[in-house]
């Protein structure tokens, strides 16, 4: 995963650094649409946050849990 975009980041709900990708790589790896990401990150599923160009991340360990 880290090759294809995977960033280390420190997640703040985790308490630790993790893997995080962009929302449009979230849905590629749960196969989600776009308003069903979109779900994921509101219902707090998936820990989420600003990176530091504004980018929406998803941290990767909790994305995994959630499918």
């Amino acid at each position: 995963m880290r090759r294809r975009g995977a960033a280390r980041r420190w997640c703040p709900e985790c308490g630790c650094y993790v893997d995080v990708v962009d929302l449009v790589q979230a849905e590629v790896v749960t196969g989600a649409t776009r308003p069903r990401a979109g779900d994921c990150v509101e219902e707090k599923k998936w820990h989420s946050f600003q990176g530091a160009d504004g980018t929406l991340l998803v941290c990767l360990d909790s994305l995994l849990k959630s499918t």
